[in-house]
């Protein structure tokens, strides 16, 4: 289970990815995020999380693979 969220007071966005088999924490990722900034996230067919943010994109692999490359529609 994916659930992401903002955490007023500390200004942190934050991801974390949960097993529910074993009802542990896989990954836990915290950025920084003013609360009054608007952020967008959600997952994609590949396991990859997506951050839409107002200074840019984050792309955090959430999937077995360490890393692989990530291309848009245009190539």
């Amino acid at each position: 289970m994916v659930v992401s969220f903002k955490s007023i007071g500390i200004n942190t966005f934050n991801v974390v990815v949960i097993n529910l088999e074993t009802k542990m924490i896989r990954y836990w990722h915290e950025s920084y995020q003013l609360w009054e900034s608007e952020v967008t996230g959600f997952c994609l067919k590949t396991n990859d999380f997506l951050i839409l943010q107002k200074n840019g994109i984050n792309v955090l692999v959430l999937g077995e693979k360490a890393n692989h490359e990530v291309t848009d529609v245009e190539g």
